[in-house]
């Protein structure tokens, strides 16, 4: 027995077709958000590591004019080290505050999308 095209049976066809298509769109979509998010917390927590290894050399460095400090033979030699030692410490302040940053932006690029997904995951979840 032949079917017709227009029957229900290949109408019951191509609406699952459709469906499934809907679904693997909205999986590769999902899929390429959570690409987009961890491509991007992994540049912010190498930025942050960056600016963390300049904080540790600023941080040696001042230590180090520290000690040149309490040998400083007159006042000439003080105050340009102080100098120095100010200055040192002005980047290492701004290290720290530029790694408080990206760790704020990485807290929130890790939660955007995320109330997309536990909205999904809500009207998903059946109800006893």
């Amino acid at each position: 027995v032949r079917r017709q095209q227009d029957s229900e049976y290949y109408k019951d066809k191509i609406r699952s077709r459709q469906i499934r298509k809907e679904e693997i769109d909205s999986e590769i979509q999902h899929l390429s958000e959570i690409s987009i998010r961890t491509i991007g917390i992994g540049i912010a927590l190498g930025t942050i590591k960056s600016w963390a290894n300049k904080v540790d050399s600023g941080i040696q460095k001042m230590k180090s004019l520290a000690n040149q400090l309490k040998t400083a033979k007159d006042d000439t030699e003080w105050n340009k080290l102080d100098g120095e030692w100010k200055s040192v410490d002005a980047d290492v302040d701004k290290g720290l505050r530029k790694m408080l940053m990206f760790s704020a932006l990485l807290t929130t690029s890790g939660m955007v999308g995320l109330e997309k997904t536990l909205i999904k995951k809500l009207k998903t979840t059946k109800r006893r």
